[in-house]
């Protein structure tokens, strides 16, 4: 049942962790100790994420920023955690032993691209090798989404004006951003076009929006 329920409730890579973080509450369990089923359902899980989400949802850097502060400020605890904090994609993949798919955990997992031709077909990454990427560290895509289309071009009406006719901003975004969307100053068209979006019955019931 777990390999049916899981894949299917499990929806962002965020949730994927939250699974594994909310069974470690249990008193006396760890991440060590999770059950083989719901192991074997959170790798059949991170099988179906590509790119764009783990590349989303990859908060290493943010995370040992943060855990930086706290310790500076003496609010990280000094218990131990038995090595298996989980806060990051990286630190999941690592505690459950992943190994497929290679390019996204080589990416997660900060390994380098493999130095020739030789080491590139034992490493098992898809594709052909490309010698100009060889020893470099591997990283995933940065994802084009409309928040980092907004930081880069900035919270004008050109802006907001591309992210809509190129279909970039989520129900929840465009709902959130109506104020931000006006005072930019946004044309009639795009105006009309969000309060077609916002009025049809499917866009809300896709969007899974709460009143």
């Amino acid at each position: 049942y777990l390999k049916l329920y899981v894949p299917a409730t499990v929806r962002l890579p965020s949730d994927w962790i939250e699974v594994a973080k909310l069974v470690k509450k249990i008193p006396g369990r760890d991440i060590a100790g999770l059950p083989s089923a719901l192991r074997n359902a959170l790798e059949i899980k991170f099988q179906q994420f590509d790119e764009f989400s783990l590349a989303k949802y990859n908060k290493e850097k943010s995370v040992a920023k943060r855990n930086a502060r706290d310790r500076e400020s003496d609010m990280l605890s000094d218990s131990d955690d038995g090595g298996h904090v989980l806060e990051t994609l990286k630190q999941m993949v690592r505690c459950l032993h992943i190994g497929t798919p290679v390019y996204h955990v080589m990416c997660l997992t900060g390994k380098r691209y493999p130095l020739d031709r030789e080491e590139f077909h034992k490493s098992g990454l898809p594709g052909e090798f490309d010698d100009q990427r060889a020893g470099k560290r591997m990283k995933l895509q940065v994802p084009i989404t409309w928040e980092t289309q907004l930081s880069a071009l900035g919270n004008k009406a050109s802006t907001w004006e591309t992210l809509l006719d190129d279909n970039k901003l989520p129900f929840m975004a465009m709902l959130r951003n109506l104020r931000n969307m006006i005072e930019a100053g946004i044309s009639m068209d795009h105006h009309q076009k969000i309060m077609s979006i916002l009025k049809d019955e499917r866009a809300i019931a896709r969007s899974r929006q709460f009143p």
